[in-house]
């Protein structure tokens, strides 16, 4: 069993006092006394009290004054306060009563039987309705803790979503880089994973090999553009550059084109490893050198045709005998010569050692000079066909680089020919690239999400070491077996997939969804997908980058939310059930019992005015007044019964209900409403009808005891097979952000009655225009 309730008697008749107290403790009640409004107070703030029993008439004071101030007091809120009154007992002292808080009101003279009973009630209403006040404020903290923490996740969701777009940002100028290296450069580009094998061809590498660009690239495809003689050659070549330790491998070799054309390719290839010093991938850059080619057989054919070209051409060309003097040079030697302050021509001129001058150059720290030097000397010796090396020549006003191809000459003194080509442009667009390269993998390696770059032929070009801690799989998994992420989409979602990749698939746009994976280990994981077509420069489509978090946290945290709301709704409901029953319980006690009791009464009262003719004038009249009194009570008790559990809301329907609420409010405060009720209105479900009874019945009391109101509309009617209830008033209305401070519980009363139905239920108010209340329930 609870706690027994704790009650404070406030009464001036020690009598009644002793009576009373004896009743209530032999039903199990806490009793204290008092016996005037300073004692009151006193035990008040020694014992706060569950129920206060406070007579009307005290020695020293009002009892309703009193309950008036209790119920001001902040200290003592919470006490059910319940007026005693055998002099002042009409319904306009009660109704006075009533108004100025109290909780209820027991006129005297009363049965023991009949002060328990209503005691008894009273208390149950009090537990009803503190029960209904601590659920909603367990509620209202629930809801704010909710509240506060879905503010924390959506803040942290936003950070993400920033952090996102920074990293999108950056990928946008990654491949905008890489775009621009490639139409900078000027040549083709290869990488190849040493891991799975697979190669990625740039679109001049494309164009190189005269191939379509919708063919997969691969090294024995390339392989068989390369010419049938130059076959093993390449083989070898290819495979000594990457297995050597050297910084860039050269060769040259020939391809054939699908027209017969024979294109001569200058290859650069260098091996890149990880911090580990593990082989990673090999990067390669093909550069055609069909008109170099060409040239130097011109040369090679006639003296006067070959200077003629020479000087032509914006290389820097210089011709050596077998001794490794200058026999010529074209204008472009020079022209550069003079452009970096060479003292005099003649120190670059014919005649001058050349060979000499870079032997001298080799004997420094200078590493391109000590190559140049013997690259030189083994083709002038012939033990060397071909040589070429890349080395940098910076000025203090600009970078630069320049390619060096070193070839015997075939004329009559012997020699080579020694052909520096600016390659500037091509290198600061290598390193473009290479920083292009690295910042990509620098934001996807080390992403929180998933991260993955899909190809328009559907295979995965990139996938993020992250997606391992998501899915349980490896990226080479999803690179291995393209379907992957197809298959672990539970089936229940895999229609939220497929129609994604169909409407990207037709409009290459940013789109998000949210769907569940199974991960490798059976776990269901939730994931928030958000894609965005990628082009390059040249508008061309490169496939779909996709970000995928596990949202998987976040969505437990709302289902969990809606749960609590839903259960919290539902304790709501049952109590308001639970009070309506309460209420009906209450109310057929008043008025099976009771009202019979006042009205045999009443006969009495008359029958002894008939059976004592004798009786004298002032006694007879004390009759008449006892009963006038006794009827009074008899219709209090029956309005009190009515508002308790409405009989007439079942007996003759909700509009007569509505009605006869509107007139008695229009009795109680003065103030007639405006009443629009359809009266064909019928057979409303009984749940529906208490429910707007309740509303219209709390929104009057809020009308009379705040509005101030000179003008009240009660409209019911029924509309598209809804029954819809209007309360509007002219009084000086509220602010409904603060509706707990004005009407406590009422509003969120009305709200949750309106939840039961599953109603359509708002409130419009405003300070100085008055309040609209509305209510539209399903249709039926």
């Amino acid at each position: 069993m609870g706690e027994k309730t704790k009650i404070l008697l406030i009464d001036d008749d020690a009598d009644i006092r002793f009576a009373t107290i004896r009743v209530l403790k032999s039903a199990g009640y806490r009793v204290r006394e008092a016996s005037s409004i300073k004692e009151c107070m006193k035990e008040l703030r020694a014992d706060f009290p569950d129920l206060l029993l406070l007579d009307v008439v005290l020695p020293d004071g009002d009892g309703r004054q009193l309950c008036s101030q209790i119920k001001a007091d902040p200290d003592l809120h919470g006490i059910f306060v319940v007026l005693l009154s055998g002099i002042k007992t009409s319904s306009n002292d009660q109704v006075e009563g009533l108004e100025l808080g109290a909780d209820g009101f027991i006129a005297r003279p009363v049965s023991n039987k009949e002060l328990l009973a209503r005691i008894q009630a009273m208390d149950r209403i009090r537990l009803a309705e503190k029960a209904l006040q601590e659920t909603h404020n367990a509620l209202e903290i629930h809801v704010k803790e909710r509240t506060a923490e879905l503010a924390k996740v959506n803040e942290q969701l936003q950070m993400e979503i920033n952090e996102r777009k920074r990293k999108e940002s950056i990928l946008r100028q990654t491949l905008e880089r890489l775009n621009e290296a490639e139409r900078v450069g000027n040549f083709g580009y290869r990488v190849q994973d040493l891991k799975t094998g697979e190669e990625w061809w740039s679109e001049n590498e494309y164009a190189i090999h005269d191939l379509p660009k919708n063919v997969k690239p691969s090294y024995d495809l390339h392989l068989d553009c390369v010419h049938p003689d130059d076959r093993a050659i390449h083989d070898r070549e290819f495979k000594d550059g990457w297995e050597s330790d050297s910084e860039w491998h050269y060769f040259e070799y020939r391809i054939v084109r699908k027209d017969g054309e024979v294109r001569n390719i200058l290859a650069r290839y260098r091996l890149e490893r990880d911090t580990h010093g593990n082989p990673l991938h090999i990067l390669g850059t093909d550069q055609d050198i069909t008109d170099q080619k060409i040239s130097e057989k011109i040369l090679a054919q006639s003296k006067d045709f070959n200077r003629a070209i020479l000087m032509s051409m914006k290389d820097h060309i210089v011709v050596l005998d077998k001794a490794g003097q200058i026999l010529s040079a074209n204008s472009s030697w020079f022209e550069f010569a003079r452009k970096n302050d060479v003292s005099s021509l003649k120190l670059v001129g014919e005649g001058v050692s050349y060979l000499e001058a870079c032997r001298r150059a080799s004997e420094g720290s200078d590493e391109s000079a000590q190559k140049a030097f013997s690259g030189i000397k083994a083709v002038l010796e012939g033990s060397q066909e071909h040589f070429a090396l890349e080395y940098p020549c910076h000025s203090p006003s600009m970078q630069r680089w320049f390619l060096m191809n070193v070839i015997p000459f075939k004329g009559e003194k012997g020699g080579v020919v020694i052909a520096h080509t600016d390659i500037s442009a091509r290198k600061k667009a290598e390193i473009k690239l290479r920083q292009a390269e690295l910042d990509y993998r620098t934001v996807a390696d080390y992403t929180y999400d998933w991260e993955y770059w899909r190809g328009p032929d559907g295979n995965f070009n990139y996938i993020s070491p992250s997606c391992e801690r998501i899915t349980g799989y490896r990226a080479e998994e999803f690179i291995e077996n393209p379907e992957l992420l197809d298959q672990i989409i539970v089936p229940e979602d895999k229609d939220i997939w497929f129609d994604h990749r169909q409407e990207t698939a037709e409009e290459p746009k940013l789109e998000e969804i949210q769907f569940r994976i199974r991960r490798k280990d059976g776990e269901i994981r939730w994931i928030e997908h958000a894609c965005q077509g990628v082009r390059d420069g040249r508008d061309k489509f490169l496939g779909f980058r996709a970000s995928n978090r596990d949202i998987t946290v976040r969505k437990q945290s709302e289902q969990s939310l809606i749960e609590s709301q839903k259960e919290a709704r539902l304790l709501t409901t049952k109590l308001l059930k639970a009070q309506e029953s309460e209420r009906a319980l209450l109310a057929r006690e008043l008025h099976d019992d009771i009202t019979q009791r006042l009205a045999i009464l009443n006969i009495e009262v008359d029958e002894l005015e008939i059976k004592h003719p004798s009786l004298s004038r002032s006694l007879k009249e004390k009759l008449r007044k006892i009963g006038n009194d006794l009827g009074g009570l008899s219709s209090d008790v029956h309005m009190i019964s009515r508002q308790l559990h409405p009989s007439i809301l079942y007996d003759l329907g909700l509009v007569h209900a509505v009605e006869i609420e509107s007139n008695n409010f229009s009795r109680i405060y003065g103030i007639s409403p405006t009443l629009d009720l359809d009266t064909t209105i019928n057979d409303v479900p009984k749940e529906t009808a208490i429910c707007i009874y309740r509303i219209l019945q709390e929104g009057l009391k809020n009308i009379g005891k705040h509005a101030r109101a000179t003008h009240i509309q009660v409209r019911l009617y029924e509309k598209n097979d809804s029954i819809c209830l209007l309360l509007r008033d002219n009084g000086i209305g509220f602010e409904l952000n603060s509706t707990a401070e004005i009407a406590g519980i009422g509003l969120a009363s009305m709200a949750e009655r309106a939840r039961m139905i599953k109603a359509d239920f708002s409130i419009e108010s405003g300070p100085n225009i008055g309040t609209a209340i509305k209510l539209k329930t399903l249709s039926t």
